[in-house]
């Protein structure tokens, strides 16, 4: 529900609790996040951590409703929109055409991420895109990230990647 990259303001808050980790009472490292409340624009978010297992833990609202979204909102952690979704006038030629995505600048080497789980279905060169990677979700939602400067290692077409993972760098 928050892009901590695009969402912050001034006055914006937030409460945490999380475990640390002590040995004979020294610290030795912090632990997960137990809980936690966002103030941000004048409405107050809640998650709670929920572990049945080791394994699979997950964060929920008050009223049990996941807080893991389909899609992150932004596949780079800092940046800037540098093109937004719509109508576009190209910039040399004149004409104006749909633009079918969102371009973020960033500085080169910024890794980019999954945008949500799925199977990657292309990896190389497509065209005026340059290095490519698109990625299959399932229920005919594709995500394509163009224009990178590299690939991340040890993934090709048909390697099955999850939310947040990297799969290349600006």
């Amino acid at each position: 529900d928050i892009d901590f990259a695009w969402d912050i303001r001034e006055g914006d808050r937030m409460i945490v609790i999380y475990d640390r980790i002590l040995k004979d009472g020294e610290h030795l490292r912090d632990g997960p996040v137990l809980a936690a409340e966002f103030h941000n624009r004048g409405r107050i978010l809640q998650a709670l951590r929920f572990a049945p297992d080791a394994e699979s833990a997950d964060y929920f609202a008050p009223d049990g409703k996941s807080m893991r979204q389909a899609f992150l909102r932004t596949p780079v952690d800092v940046g800037r929109i540098s093109s937004h979704f719509g109508p576009r006038k190209h910039p040399i030629l004149g004409y104006t055409r749909q633009h079918r995505g969102v371009d973020y600048a960033a500085p080169t080497g910024t890794p980019i991420r999954a945008a949500g789980n799925g199977r990657i279905t292309h990896r190389g060169a497509r065209g005026g895109y340059g290095k490519t990677v698109i990625i299959d979700h399932g229920n005919n939602y594709k995500t394509l990230y163009a224009h990178m400067n590299g690939y991340r290692r040890g993934q090709s077409v048909g390697s099955r990647v999850s939310q947040g993972e990297i799969i290349g760098y600006v």
